[in-house]
């Protein structure tokens, strides 16, 4: 996947009977990206998590430490657990797909903690990692965390990471937490982590200005555009509030569809 993907964006004025194709560019970024990043809900909404393998310790993922007892969050009252030890080599993973608007920043940080017991001859690996969503193959590793075989390692207390991700604005990407067992039940371990935030901020152009007709596709009444190998399809639709609106998809060159933005009469311009 491409860190810029190459699409424009259709604004239909709907009160003023006009449309107009813009850049994305005019877009300004959306701020928080991340669903439930503290897990302030209590359970994992948002998120998908598991194990690859059959018999994870500890039941697997947890809120708030489960069975291998309660810590202290990063922030907050909650954070999400991982034991990372099994029956393996297996994996425990956590993800999430976010997609980045035009942004000229886009920061990403998360917190965890670690106390693993290693018994094994092998070490255990944590790391965060960006992915393509479609593919789920590893486009960067933002950081990697080893706890040595033979040995217990903690933290003690939470890690701060940071990354820029700025590269991939104007993309879907996963945010992907990777936690490897390499061997079959070596030691107790629990890894925790929280407070996990993307931010966009400014705007970035991500097209060019364009003039071209689009045409109304029945029966769902979405318009679709195309210009060489730039394409965008906007659906009618309400808004959580239930106010009428638009939620604009780019296609970029490998047909891939993103969710871009979601209209209202709002943010209608008098162009």
């Amino acid at each position: 996947m491409a860190h810029r993907t190459r699409f424009v964006v259709i604004i239909l004025a709907l009160l003023i009977g006009s449309i107009v194709i813009l850049s994305s560019g005019s877009v300004l970024a959306a701020g928080e990206l991340i669903v439930n990043g503290g897990f302030e809900t209590g359970d994992f909404s948002g998120w998908t998590k598991g194990y690859t393998g059959s018999s994870p310790y500890c039941s697997g993922w947890q809120i708030n430490g489960g069975c291998m007892g309660l810590t202290a969050p990063a922030e907050g009252s909650k954070y999400a657990m991982s034991p990372i030890d099994g029956d393996g080599p297996n994996n425990f993973f956590l993800y999430q797909d976010v997609v980045i608007p035009a942004a000229s920043s886009v920061s990403f940080t998360f917190k965890y903690s670690a106390n693993i017991s290693n018994f094994g001859s092998q070490p255990r690996v944590f790391e965060a990692q960006v992915r393509d969503p479609g593919t789920d193959s590893v486009l960067e590793t933002v950081h990697t965390f080893t706890a040595p075989n033979g040995a217990t390692t903690n933290t003690g207390g939470y890690v701060t990471v940071n990354a820029d991700l700025s590269a991939y604005a104007c993309n879907t990407v996963r945010i992907y937490f990777d936690m490897f067992v390499p061997e079959n039940y070596t030691g107790p371990a629990q890894l925790n982590i929280d407070a996990v935030s993307m931010v966009a901020g400014g705007s970035e152009a991500c097209g060019e200005v364009v003039t071209t007709p689009v045409v109304v596709r029945p029966p769902d009444h979405r318009l679709n555009w195309q210009d060489g190998d730039l394409e965008a399809v906007v659906y009618p639709a309400n808004d959580d509030n239930g106010n009428p609106s638009l939620h604009v998809y780019c296609v970029n060159e490998t047909s891939q569809g993103y969710i871009a933005m979601v209209i209202t009469e709002a943010d209608l311009v008098d162009f």
